[in-house]
């Protein structure tokens, strides 16, 4: 055979085989359309080649506008610095973000006939399966948060302070006055709850689609975690302190990808949030309705323990919204009787229904006839007289068998007192001021 031949037989044979190569490896690609290699979930290229004209684009104009913030660049394919998001499309949990470490934040929204929806709240997920429950208030600020049996409960915003009541297992209470926040953190979560356009990262009180707002949405949802965190750890520490320097709550409120990106980490949110933990349930198919379910029996767990709690968190509300100063004596109980609060302070002189405001300033600001309470008395800062006090409850009328609580804050202490009362008066507490 002549070596021409020999040559032609070789190149055809070897060109043959690549178009082989081609129609396998297409072939694989369509049916398969999802499939990405193993280090796309876990690496994130910094080779600018892997990176779309529209991206480069976009990244130029950017660079070449002083006013305009430099997003961080992503290869679109896993997590954004260690961030991985889904949408969930589910009323009450819009979306979940998990981190590498295994940590989750779901943020926890209310939906409107119009399709308008909005966060409302925020839950906590740790690799060790530690929980923190958070509600906003209608002023869009955490206003009740549920972690392991204890309840907490914040009022008395300032710019940078909150008050804090704890509410233990056992139903007694414990106040903390003007605790530190994040200034910003309360900025941010005031103007979306408002609508204020002053911070250029939140134009809206509410978000028209979820979906579409991604990143505002996860801002909220991380600020709401760790204004409440930070604070409560001041107090309690344990899961509220991880959650203040939680890693998938730093890496949400410093979010700065758009929602593209953030949609694009739902492949990579699959191993994080369940591969890792349970071998069973690795695609995100399975796995959203798992983390889902684990939110919602959260959340009727914390409904069980407002249930059970009500007199105690009726009183720990009170003793934050109602006067205040040096000495505070708080009252509530947990029926419909007429019980009434009776504090006689050093000059004998008694503070009640009939007679509400003392010669020295005391004053009974809420005398409830209906039941439940509360019915508050107190002194405002420097103002208190020196000398003993004597605290009472009275069973004015009404059902019998009230089960009382009186919660006394005396110059920043606090103090639980319970009982119950048929008829008659009840000696609760006696005190030097």
């Amino acid at each position: 055979m002549k070596r021409n031949q020999i040559i032609t037989i070789v190149t055809t044979l070897f060109m043959l085989f690549l178009c082989f190569c081609v129609v396998a490896t297409s072939s694989f690609y369509f049916l398969v359309p999802n499939y990405k290699p193993e280090w796309a979930f876990w690496e994130k290229s910094s080779s600018s080649s892997s990176r779309s004209d529209r991206d480069r684009d976009r990244d130029e104009e950017a660079s070449s506008d002083g006013d305009r913030d430099e997003e961080p660049a992503s290869d679109f394919t896993g997590t954004l610095d260690g961030l991985a998001v889904t949408f969930t499309e589910d009323d009450d949990f819009g979306f979940v973000a998990v981190h590498e470490s295994g940590e989750q934040l779901i943020a926890m929204t209310e939906s409107f006939s119009n399709g308008v929806e909005r966060v409302i709240g925020a839950i906590w997920i740790s690799p060790e399966g530690e929980t923190v429950v958070v509600y906003n208030g209608d002023d869009g600020l955490p206003e009740r948060v549920f972690v392991g049996d204890n309840i907490l409960v914040f009022s008395n915003y300032t710019n940078n302070t909150v008050d804090v009541s704890v509410i233990y297992p056992n139903g007694e209470i414990e106040v903390t006055r003007e605790i530190p926040v994040d200034a910003d953190a309360l900025d941010e979560l005031q103007a979306y709850n408002a609508g204020g356009r002053e911070t250029a990262s939140l134009d809206s009180a509410y978000i028209p689609n979820l979906a579409f707002d991604f990143r505002k949405a996860l801002r909220i949802t991380a600020f709401t975690l760790s204004v409440a965190g930070c604070a409560g750890a001041f107090i309690l520490g344990g899961p509220l302190g991880l959650v203040c320097a939680s890693a998938v709550v730093s890496g949400a409120s410093l979010m700065l990808y758009e929602n593209e990106a953030l949609e694009n980490t739902s492949v990579a949110f699959g191993a994080f949030s369940c591969g890792a933990a349970f071998v069973d349930v690795g695609s995100l198919v399975e796995c959203v309705p798992f983390v889902l379910e684990t939110s919602a029996a959260l959340l009727g767990a914390a409904e069980r323990a407002e249930a059970s709690q009500s007199t105690s968190l009726n009183l720990a509300h009170s003793s934050l919204t109602f006067g205040g100063g040096d000495v505070q004596i708080t009252l509530t109980w947990d029926n419909s009787a007429d019980l009434d609060l009776w504090v006689t302070e050093p000059s004998g002189e008694k503070i009640y229904f009939s007679n509400d405001i003392s010669d020295t300033g005391g004053e009974l600001d809420v005398d409830d006839t209906n039941g439940y309470g509360p019915e508050n008395i107190f002194w405002d800062d420097g103002q208190a007289p020196s000398g003993d006090y004597l605290v009472q409850v009275d069973h004015f009328s009404g059902a019998s068998g009230a089960n009382y609580q009186v919660l006394v804050q005396i110059n920043g202490e606090t103090y639980n007192f319970s009982g119950t009362i048929s008829s008659g008066i009840d000696t609760v507490f006696t005190f030097e001021q």
